[in-house]
């Protein structure tokens, strides 16, 4: 039986991490990164420009993602989903590596979740 790591981190701290970890593999990994898919992906490529190159391996969430972390206490309320380009597999790795469990089907079509932590779970029935 796998028991979770307890920890007093907050989620937005893991992630924090996980984005480190990712850089140190070669990703360009970027937090809150535009407003949405479509202009996150406008400032990659505007990026992309900047260096003449195109970047295999890329991962981010934006700021309409971001919502799914509470404000006050920083931990994931729901899914946050992750646009990717390149090894998906390294995305995986190092999101598990971290504690935290992914939602994903293991198409290139979909993007990556990051579940939220059972005991962050809030019940809003009334």
């Amino acid at each position: 039986m796998t028991t979770a790591v307890k920890t007093d981190k907050t989620d937005k701290e893991i992630i924090t991490q996980i984005f480190k970890d990712l850089r140190k593999e070669g990703f360009v990994a970027r937090q809150n990164l535009a407003c949405c898919q479509s202009c996150a992906w406008s400032e990659v490529d505007v990026m992309e420009d900047k260096k003449g190159k195109t970047f295999e391996n890329v991962v981010f969430y934006h700021r309409q993602d971001a919502e799914s972390f509470d404000t006050k206490t920083k931990n994931l309320q729901s899914t946050l989903f992750l646009a990717w380009r390149g090894d998906s597999s390294t995305i995986v790795k190092v999101i598990r590596k971290n504690g935290l469990k992914v939602d994903w089907d293991g198409s290139d079509f979909t993007r990556i979740g990051i579940v939220v932590r059972p005991e962050n779970i809030v019940d809003s029935r009334w």
